[in-house]
This record gives structure tokens, sequence and C-alpha cells, in this order.
């Protein structure tokens, strides 16, 4: 009788533990959010006028990246969204 009553108290602890498991790192996340802290990983900056001047030299988007010291994807990324912007730098 003790037995099985120690095995259900903790197994209602346990079950508690996991209910407030995916709590804390969700409170912890919202009140970053609300102090202003930016979550994840840092945004990389392309010069896209300068990657811009690059292909127009003939570079391919490799040496284009190699160039700039970011990933081809990050590249193409930058320019496909600054398509008809004329934003400096970011």
């Amino acid at each position: 009788p003790v037995r099985s009553l120690l095995i259900a108290i903790l197994g209602g602890v346990a079950a508690q533990e996991r209910a407030q498991f995916a709590e804390r790192p969700m409170g912890g996340i919202v009140r970053a959010r609300r102090m202003g802290i930016r979550l994840g990983r840092p945004k990389r900056r392309v010069d896209v006028p300068q990657a811009k001047r690059l292909r127009t030299k003939g570079l391919s988007f490799r040496e284009v990246a190699r160039e700039l010291d970011v990933p081809v994807s990050t590249l193409h990324r930058a320019l496909r969204s600054k398509k008809g912007s004329d934003e400096e730098g970011v």
C-alpha cells in the first residue's frame, strides 16, 4: 500500500513538472521580447550596391559572395529583396 501511494505521488509530481517544463522557457522568451531583446541568429549584412557593381563587372554570384564574405544563398536573398530599392548598405 505504501509503495503504490508513493508511486502515485511521484507520478503526479512528474506530470506537474512536465506541464511546467514548456511554460518556463516561454516565460523567458516573452520577458526578453518585452525588454526589446532580439532573439535568434543575427542578420548578415550584405552591401547590395557593391554586389550589384561586381555583378555588372561580370563576376559570378559565387565570386561576388566570396568577395563580400557572405554565403551565396544570402547574396541571392539580399539581391532579390532589394530589387527596385535604392536603400544603401543593408
